[in-house]
């Protein structure tokens, strides 16, 4: 079997997958059991219909090989449609968690400083506090970092070979953008300030 019918092959199952799932949130919308995690599976399957439509295996100068399901375009198009008079329909309202998730811009920038951690540790950053320095960069608590290392700390390469200067900067560039993104514990209490 060649690439292109690899992925040809991979964007029908994808679609599939993303069209059920659809259909099952849609179906079973004004059920309230386990509603929510039926609209993340959706978006989930969409993601990945969308990932597979512009990986490199699908493009052939810069254009799609094989086309995206319409079912699957008219249905992002709805949302769309929504989103453009500034109502959030109700798929993406269910998808909302309590608690304070990481997205996943949020998830990798933490998993840099996870690297940071770990590299001060085999001693490849002079640090002897790599907690408090990503405490103090990412305008969180020591408590905070410690939990992203143990929830992160098996995604993490054991070995990184990188330079030093690349991990900091990494890191330094990965803190800067969590502080904007308003996810620091001085934006949150702000947010909880009348």
């Amino acid at each position: 079997m060649s690439d292109d019918d690899d992925i040809s092959l991979q964007l029908d199952r994808a679609a599939a997958i993303a069209i059920i799932a659809g259909r099952d949130a849609a179906e079973r919308a004004n059920e309230n059991a386990e509603r929510g995690e039926r609209a993340r599976t959706y978006f989930a399957a969409c993601a990945n219909l969308l990932r597979l439509y512009i990986s490199p295996n699908n493009l052939s100068d810069g254009k799609p090989l094989y086309p995206l399901s319409p079912i699957v375009a008219m249905q992002l198009a709805n949302f769309c449609d929504y989103f453009s008079v500034g109502i959030i329909p109700d798929p993406v309202k269910h998808c909302a968690r309590r608690g304070h998730l990481l997205g996943p811009d949020e998830r990798r920038d933490v998993k840099q400083a996870v690297v940071y951690v770990f590299a001060a540790k085999r001693g490849l950053i002079n640090d002897r506090y790599p907690v408090n320095t990503i405490a103090k960069e990412y305008g969180t608590d020591r408590k905070s970092v410690q939990g992203w290392i143990t929830k992160y700390r098996h995604e993490i390469p054991e070995e990184n070979s990188a330079n030093p200067e690349l991990i900091e900067g990494r890191m330094r560039q990965a803190a800067g953008r969590y502080r904007k993104s308003g996810r620091n514990w001085a934006a949150i209490r702000n947010r909880t300030s009348p």
